[in-house]
């Protein structure tokens, strides 16, 4: 009798340990989901943060170069030029970081095909700047020439924060 109770006082033990045992796993992979979730929910937020911080400065930009253009003084050649190239020059530098941020969420595969498509865009964009200086034949060439780059520039800017919206979407 006493065996018996001891065995009955064993396989309880045990059963209880079980259920403990089970809920301390249960605990420790609930916390371990809830971590990820956490962290996936703080990439998620940071790049929809640079996602915004894309549209403000493209916002920025455009805002700072319509005043510019707007500006009396505007119509000097010399300005006209300083401020294409300074346009071109900050398009180009935005478009490089973006190009950076979606090629770093890309497979390989992906980020070769997208480095293929950039390389044939800046050739079109360099033939259309081409293009443009030879319709408009004149003192100011290389000053069309340069506004055609940044114009196109732009444009490309926001296709490809389109598709870092699209990125963004699939994660």
């Amino acid at each position: 009798m006493k065996k018996e109770k001891y065995l009955k006082l064993i396989i309880t033990a045990i059963f209880i340990s079980g259920i403990l045992l089970t809920y301390a796993v249960n605990r420790y992979v609930a916390s371990e989901i809830e971590k990820n979730m956490m962290l996936e929910a703080t990439q998620m937020e940071t790049s929809y943060g640079k996602y915004d911080y894309y549209i403000n400065v493209f916002a920025e930009i455009e805002s700072y170069f319509d005043k510019l253009k707007a500006d009396e003084n505007f119509e000097q050649p010399k300005k006209q030029k300083e401020a294409a190239a300074s346009e071109f020059q900050r398009w180009e530098m935005e478009l490089r970081d973006l190009y950076r941020n979606i090629v770093a969420g890309l497979s390989d595969s992906e980020a070769k095909a997208l480095e293929t498509e950039q390389n044939e865009w800046k050739k079109q964009r360099d033939a259309d700047a081409l293009d443009a200086v030879s319709r408009l034949r004149g003192s100011n060439d290389n000053t069309e020439y340069i506004k055609s780059q940044a114009e196109s520039t732009k444009i490309r800017a926001y296709e490809l924060l389109e598709r870092y919206k699209e990125l963004l979407g699939k994660k």
